[in-house]
């Protein structure tokens, strides 16, 4: 099967971000990081359910990215990861300048 959806998520102004997503049972298939910040600790948190108090499934670094100010891809491979209570996206919007995520199912928030 292929993915049903893209959704992006852009930052805001305050230091960390953090939006539901997808709504509903899904799989994470991948994801792009985009940075723009000028230290190395860009991050994006990927949770199972709506918000930062359900389980934590994905922790993603963007790394030296976030200082080049460039993107990181991320396939993952199989079946991807399921999210069964939707996808909540923390990031570190200082350094993150946008999360875009390919998923199977669900609906987009």
């Amino acid at each position: 099967m292929q993915p049903t959806g893209v959704q992006n998520v852009k930052k805001g102004t305050t230091a960390v971000d953090a939006v539901r997503m997808v709504n509903g049972r899904t799989r994470l298939k991948g994801y792009i990081l985009s940075g723009e910040g000028t230290t190395n600790n860009g991050y994006a948190k990927f949770y199972n359910g709506t918000g930062n108090g359900d389980p934590l499934l994905l922790e993603a670094f963007l790394g030296a990215y976030s200082y080049l100010q460039g993107n990181a891809l991320v396939n993952i491979p199989g079946n991807g990861i399921l999210f069964d209570s939707g996808i909540y996206v923390e990031m570190t919007a200082d350094v993150v300048l946008c999360v875009s995520i390919i998923f199977q199912g669900g609906a987009a928030a």
